[in-house]
Order: C-alpha cells, then sequence, then structure tokens
C-alpha cells in the first residue's frame, strides 16, 4: 500500500535552501542554494496544538512532499530557508513521515 502524493494544488511554494556546510547552529552555509519547487508552509498560528507541538519561537511548517517537490531532499537541522518573500527562517527540525518504509515527505519546522 501507498500514499498518494501531496497534491501540487496543496503546495503553491517554492523554497531556496542553504545547507550549513561544517555543522548544524553556527557553520557555514553552502554559497549557492537548493530550489525546492512546489513546498506549503503554514504558520505556526494555523496550526492546531494538538497537530503539532512547536518549539519556543518556531514560526511554522514547511511540507515538502517526495514526489510532487521538485528538488526535494531531508533538509538539515540549522540549513536555513526562504519562502516567498518571507524572512529568511531556520530548520530547527526535520521529521520524514514513512509510514511504509518509504518517504512520503518531510515536515520542517522553521524558526
Amino acid at each position: 500500500m501507498m500514499l498518494r502524493p501531496i497534491p501540487l494544488a496543496a503546495l503553491p511554494d517554492d523554497m531556496e535552501v542553504r545547507v550549513p556546510v561544517d555543522a548544524p547552529y553556527g557553520g557555514a552555509l553552502e554559497e549557492e542554494p537548493r530550489l525546492v519547487r512546489h513546498v506549503c508552509f503554514q504558520p505556526s498560528e494555523g496550526i492546531a496544538p494538538s497537530q503539532h507541538v512547536f518549539q519556543d519561537g518556531s514560526r511554522g511548517l514547511v511540507f515538502v512532499d517526495a514526489v510532487n517537490s521538485g528538488g526535494a531532499f531531508e533538509v538539515p537541522v540549522g540549513s536555513v530557508v526562504s519562502i516567498g518573500g518571507r524572512e529568511d527562517m531556520t530548520v530547527v527540525a526535520c521529521t520524514p513521515h514513512s509510514p511504509f518504509g518509504v518517504t512520503h515527505h518531510w515536515e520542517l519546522e522553521v524558526s
């Protein structure tokens, strides 16, 4: 059994990702950002506490589909992302969702 990919209509944003070169939090970032197309940013205010427990200061979740998000990869903690002209945000958690042993999507908590 497999889950269907997140529909493209639910993935309206594009994201630029700058990955840490060395260690997360404080290491240098790659100079060239990686583009991940078709993601979805959800502000923390729009997510019910029963759906996700945010770390202090987190601004929201970014949903990255393994199939429909072009350029998708498991974004390391400490990466800096830019989505739709918003202020840069830092990835504080990356949770893969792999219900049948294959990654369906990742949820990036950003602050």
